[in-house]
């Protein structure tokens, strides 16, 4: 059977329930093809995680299956396919991807994933999905701190020969000295990522990374993600900014997108990238330019 594997997103990053379907159909002996625009498949499935690309389904033949977030928040990948061993080779990544813990308990106005499942529970050791012949793991987690497992995910990674990406932040309210201690013993590349979406958050972000540093990490290894365009005034938004400058962390800053993929413009105010933190250069200047936009 020849199977049609449609990633509508289309990012750059591997999806990583194409890859789990990918190996499913080639365990069966299926032929497996991914994005290709040639006719005469005999099964078409298509994933999509952002609600913006769905309109790029025309392209393709009609699936006859479509799942991801942006089709239905409750249509996950049956359990054999869920815990099989990505194919790698789909997009011929060299480093492993997958998750070790589902869901998140904090409910989040901007996210949907606690919609699915609104605390976190654990999902798989990262054995299930870590090709050994990779020396590096990007972890999706949505809350790993907040998992029951975490600490058993955070040995695996500590006892095995691999450098970790953390690559959809951890949370930062759950970082204590026994957090900070458990990820001092994993090798981290590029650099440890948090997220710090909202101006309540603050106190745990100085706590937090007071106990990564005394466990021995530098402020300037810790990457905070930073959302702005979601309601906060120009002094909450850029109060955050500033608060990591303080601290000596890095920041990327990140615009929201609505479900039709708009992008919302940051509170209104004037600001100097002086002001701000290092880290991503071009989405600071971005919010220094947006910020500002009346105001010059």
């Amino acid at each position: 059977m020849r199977v049609l594997l449609v990633d509508l997103d289309r990012t750059g990053f591997p999806n990583l329930a194409l890859m789990k379907l990918s190996a499913w159909h080639k365990r069966l002996g299926h032929t497996v093809y991914l994005n290709e625009p040639i006719q005469g498949y005999d099964h078409v499935e298509a994933s999509c995680v952002f609600s913006w690309n769905l309109k790029k389904q025309t392209r393709y033949p009609t699936p006859h299956h479509a799942g991801g977030r942006a089709f239905s928040l409750h249509d996950d990948l049956p359990h054999d396919v869920d815990h099989i061993m990505p194919d790698y080779s789909l997009y011929g990544t060299d480093y492993s991807l997958g998750v070790t813990s589902r869901g998140c308990p904090n409910r989040c106005p901007w996210c949907e994933e606690w919609r699915n499942t609104p605390y976190t529970v654990p999902h798989a050791r990262i054995f299930e999905f870590w090709d050994r012949r990779h020396s590096h793991i990007k972890l999706l987690d949505a809350n790993l701190l907040a998992s029951p497992g975490v600490f058993t995910t955070l040995q695996d990674l500590a006892a095995s020969p691999v450098t970790v990406d953390f690559n959809q932040a951890l949370d930062i309210r759950f970082v204590d000295a026994d957090v900070a201690h458990a990820l001092s013993a994993v090798t981290v590349k590029p650099c440890l990522r948090f997220s710090f979406d909202s101006s309540p958050v603050d106190e745990s972000v100085r706590r937090g990374v007071s106990a990564l540093v005394k466990r021995g990490f530098r402020a300037s290894q810790l990457n905070f993600y930073v959302m702005v365009g979601f309601g906060e005034s120009f002094a909450q938004e850029s109060y955050r900014l500033k608060l990591l400058k303080e601290l000596g962390c890095q920041a990327h800053i990140m615009f929201y997108r609505d479900r039709e993929g708009r992008e919302h413009l940051p509170a209104e105010g004037s600001i100097t990238e002086e002001e701000l933190p290092r880290g991503s250069r071009w989405t600071i200047r971005k919010y220094v330019r947006r910020a500002g936009r009346r105001s010059r």
